[in-house]
């Protein structure tokens, strides 16, 4: 009987997993916006102005971001990840197939990110992570 290879369980072990691989090729030093300040943007009221950043998962054909490189390891190309650039990462990787365990590493990932933290501390992050899912209105995503 011949079986069929199985598909990875995408869980907490696997996200952490890529992550690392990604950290491990760019070097826990790095720092997304460092490499890529064009991202960042100031927004003006009438009472004072922010800083905006505008985190990529591909950039020029490559991967940019540490969520997008992680991505790209598990075999995402640009086209798969095109429409959900903007998107936030715990989100995106739930309508992978990544369970919401391992969502919610890429998001706590994601977070110190883009923070302006370097990579090894995003990914010391999504290590320590241990809470819900949750988009940006505080909506739990399941």
């Amino acid at each position: 009987m011949i079986s069929q290879p199985s598909t990875p369980l995408k869980d907490a072990a696997y996200a952490l997993n890529l992550l690392a691989k990604a950290v491990e090729l760019r070097g826990p030093a790095f720092n997304y916006w460092q490499a890529y300040p064009w991202h960042m943007s100031v927004i003006s009221s009438e009472d004072s102005e922010e800083q905006a950043w505008s985190c990529v998962y591909f950039e020029n054909s490559e991967p940019a971001c540490l969520v997008g490189l992680a991505l790209w390891l598990d075999g995402y190309t640009e086209a798969d990840l095109a429409p959900h650039e903007g998107s936030e990462a715990c989100k995106v990787t739930m309508e992978l197939g990544f369970t919401e365990e391992a969502a919610e590493r890429f998001r706590a990932a994601q977070s110190r990110q883009d923070a302006g933290d370097d990579w090894g501390d995003a990914l010391t992050e999504a290590q320590e992570y241990d809470t819900e899912c949750y988009d940006l209105t505080g909506k739990r995503l399941s």
